[in-house]
């Protein structure tokens, strides 16, 4: 008959009654409430700052139309026409950051074939 040694270095025995799982489920729901009010907030600000860009993008967009029509009879030396076409692209690159919204097209009416 042959003995075999075993030894048992770390024993590690958790007995959790109902009160302790009761404490561990209290302070899980208070985290998940932490996150859920840190993802409310990281939501209003990324509202607000969109909020900001279009605001800028709008003001952007009608500086260069009303810069467009004070120069539409005016003849402009080639700097001042490259200036205003980086202009015209940087306004147009901050435009496409955020998608348009759809266009939607009116329904036409279904014409019924008359019976003749």
């Amino acid at each position: 008959m042959s003995v075999t040694n075993i030894k048992v270095k770390e024993l590690h025995i958790h007995e959790y009654n109902r009160v302790d799982e009761i404490k561990m489920l209290k302070r899980l729901e208070l985290l998940i409430g932490k996150i859920m009010t840190t993802v409310n907030e990281l939501a209003d600000k990324l509202t607000a700052v969109n909020n900001q860009l279009n605001k800028a993008k709008e003001e952007i967009v009608s500086q260069v139309q009303a810069l467009q029509d004070a120069l539409q009879n005016v003849e402009l030396p080639v700097a001042a026409q490259e200036a205003l076409a980086a202009l015209e692209s940087t306004a147009q690159m901050l435009d496409d950051l955020n998608d348009d919204a759809p266009v939607e097209e009116p329904e036409q009416p279904v014409e019924e074939p008359q019976a003749g």
